[in-house]
């Protein structure tokens, strides 16, 4: 699965506290989010790039949205929406309360600690 696969591409790159929610029954745009934290902007940068190249390569999906690393960016490949964030942007938009109906999708990869901000 895109979504779970993306997010592990996200784990290799360090990223922290990554989450993959069904979101299908709160949204009519998309299926998942992938909530993901990173601590710098290359950091953001690696990700975002790393996820585009995985998901050109194996399902043939480019994305839209930000190019540029933000303290929050956004990368939206259809069924599925990858949000990565510095931490402090990560606990001010609180996007898993915010989405608290939708249901978790457990990962391949070791538990992670939670997210400290």
């Amino acid at each position: 699965m895109i979504a779970v696969e993306l997010a592990s591409v996200a784990s290799e790159v360090k990223a922290a506290d990554i989450k993959v929610l069904f979101v299908k029954p709160l949204v009519y745009w998309t299926r998942f989010f992938i909530i993901a934290t990173a601590f710098s902007r290359p950091q953001i940068d690696a990700i975002g790039s790393r996820m585009r190249d995985r998901a050109e390569k194996k399902y043939g999906k480019i994305p839209t949205g930000d190019t540029k690393p933000n303290s929050w960016t956004l990368l939206d490949f259809g069924d599925v929406v990858v949000h990565i964030f510095l931490p402090s942007q990560r606990t001010f938009y609180n996007l898993e309360e915010f989405y608290g109906n939708a249901t978790p999708v457990e990962l391949p990869f070791e538990n992670q600690p939670p997210f400290l901000s």
